[in-house]
């Protein structure tokens, strides 16, 4: 018989001992018993399980096959269970490298984050279109984006329930003092659908010198879209 196999069957004789001897545990035959087996971990077998060369997965598997193995030895109802639970596991496909579950999330990330770019993109020139086909002014044009949208929409079904027809776009006002300049009379620019007139420039260039780090020679270098992008984002 291998040291193996004795091994293996001191481990049982002593499980049996302790399930159906109460005393067992202060018998003098426990202390035999457990030398026996420690004297036998000591002693290479030539049926061992070799070892891995380096602390990998499968150096992780071996150490725990063999506390599963003395698991069984000692309490098989626990090892019974977990049986059971590690073939639900397998069964269900459940088992993957962490590393690539870890890939595929930051993959799965990264597409969901280029999806949410992409929406934005065309929420934005939404908006804008919005802004050039029905513009707002007073109240009306207090809000969030989202809200001005909502009462462009209202108010393009009523131009269409009436036939008036959309509203003229006002031609832009040279204004220096920039009184009529806003991020709603600005946003076909931001679109590219229009330059800023002189008077829109200047204010551009003075509101950005006051709302960022660029200086006038900079700023007057920079276009128009670029311009009232650094002004209002």
């Amino acid at each position: 018989m291998s040291n193996r196999l004795l091994r293996n069957l001191l481990l049982d004789c002593r499980a049996a001992f302790r399930r159906h001897y109460k005393q067992f545990e202060d018998d003098p035959l426990r202390e035999k018993i457990d030398a026996a087996i420690k004297e036998l971990d000591k002693k290479k077998d030539e049926d061992e399980l070799p070892q891995p060369e380096t602390r990998t997965a499968q150096q992780v598997a071996y150490a725990w096959q063999i506390a599963v193995r003395t698991l069984k030895l000692t309490h098989p109802e626990m090892y019974d269970k977990m049986a059971v639970r590690v073939r639900q596991m397998l069964d269900a496909q459940v088992l993957h490298d962490p590393a690539s579950e870890i890939i595929e999330l930051e993959r799965s990330l990264q597409n969901t984050l280029a999806a949410q770019q992409g929406t934005a993109n065309d929420l934005s020139q939404v908006y804008g279109a919005l802004a050039e086909a029905m513009p707002l002014s007073g109240k009306d044009a207090i809000g969030s984006e989202a809200e001005r949208a909502l009462r462009r929409i209202e108010r393009l079904q009523q131009a269409a329930a009436s036939g008036v027809g959309l509203p003229k776009p006002s031609a832009p006002i040279d204004d220096p003092l920039g009184l009529t300049n806003s991020r709603e009379g600005l946003t076909p620019v931001l679109l590219g659908r229009r330059g800023l007139t002189a008077g829109e420039r200047a204010w551009c260039i003075a509101e950005a010198m006051v709302t960022s780090d660029r200086n006038n020679a900079e700023l007057k270098q920079m276009a128009d879209a670029e311009l009232v992008k650094l002004i209002f984002g």
